[in-house]
């Protein structure tokens, strides 16, 4: 990988990281996580905010804060 490319990732990664609010694609990808599982987790701490049918958003610092609480 060049080091055009690897910049380009850091910036997209910083980008993706200092956004609250992701689409379920994005967030996928952020965790690690199939949809399904995603979908279960974010509805069970309440970070799913539905714009219409067609556009759903989740507020990662509700999920990233959930998920620390099965943290031993």
């Amino acid at each position: 990988m060049r080091a055009s490319e690897r910049y380009k990732e850091q910036i997209k990664l910083a980008r993706q990281q200092s956004m609250r609010l992701m689409r379920v694609p994005a967030a996928m990808d952020f965790f690690g996580l199939g949809r399904t599982k995603l979908m279960k987790i974010a509805n069970d701490c309440e970070a799913v905010i539905e714009m219409n049918n067609n556009m759903v958003w989740l507020d990662k610092e509700r999920i990233e804060e959930y998920l620390l609480t099965f943290r031993k």
